[in-house]
């Protein structure tokens, strides 16, 4: 025996509405609904008032109470960290910033095993002493900065030219030599 369910375009929206519906609400928490902790968390951000939270977008609100609940799950040196990564993100200017989004954006678009490799050299490379990491980064810099001060791999024509002669004496030539013969 066979059931057929036919949906009409109405009930078809109805589902659809109470779908999206509960995932909004669940996606945009209110501010009483955050605990005591989230909301200490996240009161200087918003100055402190409840009401602005509530009238902040979904996606805002959803990303705020995330942030404050992995921040209640972290330890102390993962606090630390992600405080000095903020700190170094609010001193950038808007094109640095855009670099890193940019950088971040091409790493995850590689195959998984470059991203281990990149990541696992990275883990080697923060394991060095501070003298040897500063050493590296020295030495790369000055390599990125000669790749940049080299001449273009399509040279203009002028340089295929034979270089110029240097310029005539404006004194003549003598006539004779000490000796009084000329050598030619």
């Amino acid at each position: 025996m066979e059931v057929v369910v036919r949906l009409d375009l109405r009930h078809f929206l109805a589902v659809l509405l109470m779908a999206t519906s509960s995932q909004l609400l669940a996606a945009a928490p209110q501010w009483q609904n955050l605990s005591p902790q989230q909301q200490a968390l996240i009161a200087p951000a918003i100055k402190g008032e409840a009401a602005v939270f509530d009238q902040l977008p979904d996606q805002r609100r959803q990303r705020l109470a995330e942030g404050a609940s992995r921040w209640l799950q972290m330890s102390a040196d993962q606090r630390a960290e992600a405080s000095q990564q903020l700190a170094t993100w609010q001193r950038m200017n808007a094109v640095e910033r855009q670099q890193v989004l940019e950088r971040r954006a091409e790493f995850r678009s590689l195959p998984s095993f470059e991203q281990g490799r990149l990541l696992e050299q990275h883990r080697r490379f923060e394991a060095l002493p501070p003298m040897e990491q500063e050493r590296l980064k020295d030495f790369y810099r000055r390599n990125i900065e000669q790749q940049n001060l080299l001449p273009p791999l399509v040279q203009p024509l002028d340089s295929l030219l034979p270089a110029p002669l240097p310029p005539l004496l404006s004194t003549p030539p003598p006539t004779s030599t000490p000796g009084g013969l000329l050598p030619y």
